[in-house]
């Protein structure tokens, strides 16, 4: 699983979430977002050995 995070407004990203399994789901505690804005999360998933799926959203992220 990869998370990555994008700000294109500022020309920023992508900068990766670095996941780790946490025993049940996956997270990450190093994760910082330099500033606020309307950022673009994309979460890819290999589903197989050569398949993967990516899903992006709009994130409002405040100060």
């Amino acid at each position: 699983m990869r998370l990555a995070f994008s700000l294109p407004s500022k020309d920023i990203g992508p900068l990766n979430a670095e996941l780790t399994d946490q025993g049940g789901y996956w997270g990450t505690n190093s994760l910082n977002l330099p500033i606020a804005g309307t950022w673009t999360m994309k979460v890819t998933v290999r589903v197989s050995e050569v398949d993967q799926v990516s899903v992006e959203r709009k994130v409002k992220i405040g100060q």
